[in-house]
């Protein structure tokens, strides 16, 4: 009789590095703060391993940096560096936004569109609540958009940049126009997938542009003050609410 393992079904591992990663797009880290693996792992509930190997993963996405004696930190792209990463991201998640206008649902619609609203609340526009709601809106569209190998690509690229675009709301005094918000929506509404596609890649060029015209006075920026990461969620309660379940000891398939 073959002996097989019980596994659980999302291992420590993979939920440590699922909570980095939508930390990192996000916005909760700054670009070059530096992170300490057994403060996240006492925010986790879990022994430094699990973080350890997050960290290795996102480290060759290029979103971290481990360096030898100095330890781990954001990831911090130089203006040319980014630039690229923005040319890259109008190409890809423009075309995926074109492709996903075809699979949405009118429930996938009217969620983008009541986002959207929230984002435009300029008291949203100042809080973390802004990145949060961001990715939802796009990784709605993304996801419908059945393109699997093109959408590793792009969450690897937000990774990368969450943490700079943070700073947008540092130097806009306003949240995005109201107007090509609307338009965007209204040409999901009408399922036309050329005026979405322009409209994403100048909502991508926007902040982007304003970002690399003042890069170095922004990168500047700092905020080490400590903070508790609304991301990082104990994986206790993970394995609470059913999500995962720790590894069982060996035995026979019956």
């Amino acid at each position: 009789m073959v002996m097989f393992k019980p596994v659980a079904a999302t291992s420590f591992q993979d939920l440590v590095y699922d909570q980095l990663s939508d930390a990192l797009m996000t916005g909760a880290f700054w670009p070059g703060e530096a992170l300490n693996i057994n403060d996240l792992a006492a925010q986790f509930g879990t022994s430094i391993m699990p973080v350890r190997d997050a960290v290795r993963r996102l480290a060759a996405e290029r979103a971290l940096l481990v360096e030898p004696q100095k330890g781990v930190r954001v990831w911090r792209p130089t203006k040319s560096e980014f630039a690229e990463i923005t040319h890259v991201r109008t190409l890809l998640e423009g075309d995926v936004t074109a492709a996903a206008v075809a699979h949405l649902t009118d429930k996938h619609i009217r969620d983008v569109a009541r986002a959207i609203d929230e984002m435009n609340e300029h008291e949203v526009f100042r809080s973390e609540r802004f990145l949060v709601l961001n990715k939802q809106i796009f990784f709605t569209l993304y996801e419908a958009a059945q393109r699997p190998a093109t959408l590793p690509i792009i969450q690897s690229l937000w990774r990368q940049i969450g943490p700079i675009v943070r700073l947008y709301s540092l130097v806009e005094a306003f949240p995005p126009t109201v107007e090509t918000s609307l338009a965007f929506v209204e040409a999901l509404r009408r399922r036309d997938a050329e005026t979405a596609r322009e409209i994403r890649i100048k909502q991508i060029l926007r902040p982007s542009e304003i970002l690399i015209s003042r890069f170095d006075e922004i990168m500047e920026y700092r905020n080490d003050s400590p903070r508790q990461l609304a991301h990082v969620k104990p994986i206790a309660s993970e394995l609470l609410d059913g999500k995962t379940r720790r590894p069982g000891r060996p035995r026979s398939a019956r």
